[in-house]
């Protein structure tokens, strides 16, 4: 093919080779014209001559005209031949592209094609619809009967009817419908079909089908979320609601149909200026415009009536929504009501208010102090009571306030105290020494409660004290009284016994006379009486920690039961021991135990009816060790069962003795961490039950 430089070329050539040829010509014809001059007439004028130039002029003129003509017409017919050429090419180039494309979207979307042959019955499908379908090509054509057989059987009947009303009525139809597949899967397919006339006959149906499956999966998912995501909006307690940017509202939740008392579908659709007042409306809607406008979050209080007329307070959480685009979505919003907060709030302020009022008039001061044991806050009453200003103790410890006043003896409650506070346990009536703005002593006792934040830390401390200078004077004194009256009456019973012994020892020496009998009646019983006056100073005066040792109950029964038969025995009684076989082992004071079974006993022998028995049981139940004193006497009623064991008290004033024995025996068992209990026994009597606790028992200190 030649290029169109090399066809310029060759015109060109042939244009000159044109002009030399009529040059050529025209000298032969001037050569011609001169040899023929004489002979021919009218070369002889000058007009002829002019006339014979200019038609040879015209001639030449005329047919290289011609020849450039002839060669526009070659030129033409090249061109018409090339873009017929070209258009056939590019009208099979297109028509290859969109087969591609048509197959390569067919591929890509599962789209098949099909076409229903009525006439013949028989069914013309692409590979795509075969694919769809789950069937393959080798199995050849369908007939319309086999094609119905595919399609699941509850939509067997809208497909019939869909394909009944195209060939009727000639209405082309989309449906959705299912098919089962060889396999036995479900597919939802998508077809769209019109009818095919041939010579204003309908002769078939031609379509389109798509597998489904997936979009109608997707579509189903969709909603079933959108449907949860909904619930989860209802299920919101607080008012939920979304507006276009235009400040229509699109969605609403269960709470703020709820809260204004306006159904959704009144809702949706609408403005706030559709069911709010106008001057609320105009105010939302301006704050809204705003949001939008400059597209942050935005929160505010505001005031918001519900559906009663009740006016709440409330807090709009807004925050814009902005489309993939960039465009503008609109807001959406939360109202949450803290009518409730504010109430308590102001609750809070007021009761603040009356705990300032009440801490300022109160006789206690009330304290903060920090983590570190440093006080932070001290009321004014601190001031009052002790006359040191609040200001002077922040940044002190409590012990550092003390100093050096408190006595040696109280080093152990400090101690004490101080692991209290580092364990941030709370206390309890610490009572220690400071010295006061007067440079006086004050006794002062105070109760604290440890403070930890949200996160469980510890923060300090909070409390009140108060001045028991006072109180403490006051106790100093009667415990000086009780020692003077201890030490008397110690003192008065020492001096009692030995002239009651000797009294008893020459009374022995007398004959058995009425009036002997009855004297050494009274002596024993004055004995008695002496012996238990000192068992209760005794008593008082024990410091349990220091006299702690190892006791077997049965021997401390046994005991008793020894000491006691002769008296028994005597007063027409028995005694027995019930359990004493095994050791029962506890931590105590030997002799304040066995004082204490013996005052029971001794009762016990006195109030029972004579030849009962009087049983001393021992045993332990779930490992908690006890003694039981029985007796078969009258009992004792219930309503006097806690009187007894006070001092002096004596339940038959005809009996002897001073009322001493059950308060001893009721001091001896708090001293054990021990209790008594008073039971009826079968039968008549009463049964006396101490019950010590498991394990070890340490005595707790008498002061």
């Amino acid at each position: 093919m030649k290029s169109q430089s090399d066809e310029g070329v060759a015109r060109v050539r042939t244009r000159i080779r044109d002009l030399v040829y009529i040059g050529v010509a025209s000298v032969l014809a001037i050569v011609v014209a001169i040899a023929f001059t004489p002979q021919v007439s009218i070369l002889s004028e000058d007009a002829g001559i002019v006339a014979v130039v200019a038609l040879w002029g015209c001639v030449c003129a005329i047919t290289y005209i011609y020849r450039r003509w002839l060669e526009a017409q070659a030129d033409l017919a090249e061109m018409s031949e090339k873009i017929a050429r070209y258009e056939v090419k590019d009208t099979q180039r297109t028509q290859k592209t969109s087969d591609d494309y048509h197959a390569r979207t067919q591929r890509i979307t599962r789209l098949g094609t099909w076409e229903l042959d009525v006439q013949n019955n028989r069914l013309n499908w692409s590979d795509d619809v075969f694919a769809i379908y789950g069937l393959s090509r080798d199995d050849g054509f369908l007939t319309y009967e086999q094609y119905l057989k595919r399609i699941h059987p509850a939509d067997r009947p809208v497909v019939e009817e869909a394909v009944s009303e195209c060939l009727r009525n000639g209405n082309p139809y989309a449906i959705d419908y299912r098919i089962v597949t060889p396999d036995g899967d479900v597919r939802i397919v998508f077809e769209q079909n019109q009818q095919v006339v041939e010579n204003d006959r309908p002769v078939g149906i031609r379509g389109t089908i798509v597998d489904a499956t997936e979009k109608k999966l997707s579509e189903t998912d969709l909603r079933d979320q959108y449907g949860m995501l909904q619930f989860l909006i209802d299920a919101i307690p607080i008012p939920v609601f979304h507006k276009n940017e235009n400040g229509i509202f699109e969605s609403c939740n269960k709470a703020f149909e709820d809260f204004f008392g306006v159904p959704k579908g009144d809702v949706i659709g609408n403005t706030v200026y559709d069911f709010f007042p106008k001057d609320r409306a105009v105010e939302a809607d301006n704050a809204d415009k705003s949001l939008v406008r400059l597209g942050c979050s935005l929160v505010y209080e505001a005031n918001e009536a519900d559906v009663n007329g009740v006016v709440h307070n409330v807090i709009y959480y807004k925050t814009p929504l902005t489309e993939p685009d960039g465009a503008s979505g609109g807001i959406i919003a939360a109202m949450l009501d803290i009518s409730e907060r504010k109430k308590m709030e102001a609750a809070l302020r007021e009761s603040e208010k009356r705990f300032r009022i009440i801490a300022e008039s109160s006789s206690d001061w009330f304290w903060e102090t920090d983590e570190n044991h440093r006080f932070v806050y001290v009321s004014e009453r601190y001031k009052e009571i002790l006359g040191v200003s609040p200001e002077s103790v922040f940044g002190r410890s409590r012990w550092e306030l003390a100093g050096d006043e408190n006595a040696a003896d109280l080093e152990e409650s400090w101690r004490q105290h101080v692991v209290a506070l580092n364990s941030h346990k709370a206390f309890r009536d610490f009572v220690y020494v400071l010295r006061a703005g007067d440079g006086l002593l004050r006794t002062v006792k105070v109760s604290g409660i440890p403070i930890f934040n949200e996160a469980n830390v510890f923060c300090g401390y909070r409390g009140s004290g108060t001045d028991v200078t006072s109180h403490a004077r006051v106790e100093e004194a009667l415990r000086e009284s009780e020692t003077r009256h201890r030490n008397f009456a110690a003192d008065v019973a020492h001096e009692l016994r030995t002239p009651l012994a000797v009294l008893r020892s020459n009374l022995d020496n007398f004959e058995d006379s009425e009036s002997v009998k009855s004297l050494r009646q009274d002596v024993d019983s004055m004995s008695r009486m002496v012996t238990q006056l000192l068992a209760a100073t005794r008593i008082e005066t024990y410091i349990a920690a220091d006299s702690f040792v190892t006791v077997d109950l049965a021997d401390v029964c046994r005991h008793v039961a020894t000491l006691l038969g002769p008296i028994a025995i005597k007063e027409k009684r028995s005694i027995e021991v019930i359990g004493g076989d095994e050791p029962l082992i506890i931590q105590g004071i030997p002799e304040s135990l066995e004082q204490a079974v013996r005052n029971l006993a001794e009762n016990a022998i006195r109030y029972s009816s004579r030849g009962s028995v009087i049983s001393l049981t021992l045993g332990a139940t779930d490992g908690t060790p006890f003694i039981s004193v029985i007796d078969r006497g009258r009992g004792i009623p219930k309503e006097q069962r806690e009187a007894i064991f006070e001092r002096f008290l004596r339940a038959d004033r005809r009996a002897g003795g001073a009322g001493l024995g059950l308060s001893i025996v009721k001091r001896t068992i708090e001293n054990h961490n021990a209790e008594i209990f008073i039971e009826d026994t079968p039968g008549g009597g009463a049964t006396f039950i101490i019950r010590f606790p498991k394990g070890d028992v340490e005595l707790q200190e008498v002061v």
